[in-house]
């Protein structure tokens, strides 16, 4: 009677570290695999609701814009393998941190999923472009020189997309977000205006 009234006592306390825990997100199930009681989504969501995180992500995506910078202004065949090995590492930190998010949060479906954020909308789109951006660093270095010129060309047009990344800044920053929808919402206003004056 006793074991049973501890084991309860501590089910209790576990339930309530849960609700607190996901008490902004609806997603019972996270990929349909990972539940709300689950050790690894609790570890996900642990690790992505702390500021240390908010701070880690911050660094690395100011190390990506610099890297880009540096990339633009500073040419030569040693400097640029050194810059395409950063950015496969910066990828792959981008791409863990989107994986963290999805598990902790759930992907779409349900009120506080990870694609319900639209600012999250623009991480998945620069994730995707990164991994592509892989894809042509391992083309590049570890296969035959001899791969067909026209996908090699069409990834270098996609590696230009690599210029969106700054923009992770403003999704993981709140006051950049609250001024940049201010900004937005402002538009239709001003152009009313704008008519009124012409």
């Amino acid at each position: 009677n006793k074991l049973a009234k501890k084991l309860l006592g501590f089910a209790i306390k576990n339930w309530k570290k849960v609700n607190v825990l996901f008490r902004k997100n609806e997603c019972e199930n996270s990929l349909y695999i990972f539940s709300q009681i689950n050790t690894f989504r609790i570890w996900c969501m642990k690790i992505v609701s702390t500021k240390i995180f908010d701070h880690c992500v911050l660094f690395i995506i100011c190390l990506s814009t610099i890297k880009l910078v540096l990339g633009t202004t500073i040419r030569g065949y040693r400097y640029t393998i050194i810059f395409d090995f950063v950015d496969f590492g910066l990828n792959i930190l981008f791409t863990f941190e989107m994986i963290l998010k999805v598990v902790a949060l759930g992907f779409v479906l349900d009120e506080g999923s990870y694609l319900r954020d639209n600012w999250n909308k623009i991480d998945l789109v620069i994730v995707v472009v990164s991994l592509i951006d892989i894809q042509s660093i391992v083309t590049k270095y570890f296969q035959n020189s001899n791969t067909n010129s026209n996908s090699m060309n069409f990834l270098k047009v996609l590696r230009l997309l690599r210029t969106l990344r700054p923009l992770r800044f403003i999704s993981h920053n709140a006051q950049l977000r609250l001024l940049i929808t201010s900004l937005f919402d402002s538009i239709l206003p001003i152009t009313n205006a704008l008519f009124i004056v012409l």
